[in-house]
């Protein structure tokens, strides 16, 4: 196991400052959601002002990043190191092959830049059956 410090993706500057800058953690509010609920996204963000402009941009998984499907994009701003947004689940898968159980994953974007990667994300799950009992 490698005890060396990790450069962060998206960083940039001296050694000392890329070590510390970039995308720490990416969260949803829940791991599996229904169709037509919200859920909040977020990153944890070192190395950059609050204030900054975000983009968390949404991919259903395909298995690989090529076959990804855009979901949708989100704006937000680093506040006291976190970016979050809120997003209604309600796309249109173009594949239409999942069957009953989407996954969902995002990517952080800071002036033009994707700063994260797919593997950083967990998996937000998407029901699309009915549940048994209507809540």
């Amino acid at each position: 196991m490698s005890t060396s410090p990790k450069i962060l993706k998206g960083a940039s500057g001296t050694v000392s400052e890329q070590i510390t800058a970039g995308v720490i953690h990416k969260f949803w509010s829940r791991s599996r959601v229904a169709w037509g609920k919200e859920v909040t996204l977020g990153a944890l963000i070192s190395g950059y002002a609050d204030g900054t402009a975000v983009k968390l941009i949404v991919y259903e998984d395909d298995g690989a990043p090529e076959d990804d499907d855009f979901v949708t994009e989100l704006d937000g701003k680093i506040d006291k190191g976190l970016a979050t947004a809120i997003y209604t689940v309600d796309f249109e898968d173009p594949d239409d092959d999942e069957g009953d159980e989407y996954e969902l994953y995002f990517l952080v974007e800071i002036a033009g830049e994707i700063v994260s990667d797919k593997e950083q994300c967990p998996y937000l799950l998407v029901d699309l059956t009915l549940p048994m009992f209507s809540e």
